[in-house]
């Protein structure tokens, strides 16, 4: 990245194809209006853009993860192409998983599913991918970073200080 900091949240504007953006519009639109719903403009905003900024972090740091094996220096070698808004989308949904867990949501507008056991399954997929090293295991990283970010953000919204003790 050569010094291009911008680029950890300018990515989370860009997406790889069509069906990626259109699948994080769609996630964005049902999930997003809710956290909005809770949050109001501006902790909303604090939600999306801390989460895309910290799922980018986490894919960033992934390589490095392994101490005795790193690399002495940044490469981009190291990384796959990782681009789009999942992580910051993924902090909203497990922001609204959060604060709502048993509620019902509707796979393909039919199967009703609780809402922790969607994010569970979410979460187990992508650290399957992760740990497998499959085809997506970058964007994995990103997800579940994003899924932290989210899940954290409303924990210590309702619970403060009072997590840590």
């Amino acid at each position: 990245y050569n010094h291009k900091y911008h680029t950890l949240l300018t990515a989370t504007f860009s997406h790889i194809d069509v069906n990626h953006f259109l699948m994080n519009m769609f996630t964005l639109y049902f999930f997003g209006s809710e956290a909005l719903r809770q949050l109001g403009n501006k902790k909303f905003m604090i939600l999306y853009f801390g989460g895309g900024l910290f799922s980018s972090c986490c894919y960033v740091l992934w390589p490095y993860r392994n101490l005795s094996n790193k690399p002495r220096r940044y490469s981009l070698e190291l990384h796959k192409q990782a681009l789009g808004a999942s992580g910051a989308i993924s902090s909203v949904l497990f922001f609204v998983i959060s604060s709502n867990p048993m509620s019902t949501i509707y796979i393909y507008f039919i199967i009703p599913v609780p809402a922790i056991l969607l994010g569970c399954f979410f979460v187990a997929s992508d650290y399957l991918s992760v740990v497998n090293n499959s085809w997506n295991a970058t964007g994995g990283v990103a997800h579940i970073g994003g899924a932290v970010f989210g899940a954290s953000y409303y924990f210590f919204r309702r619970y403060g200080t009072r997590l840590l003790k």
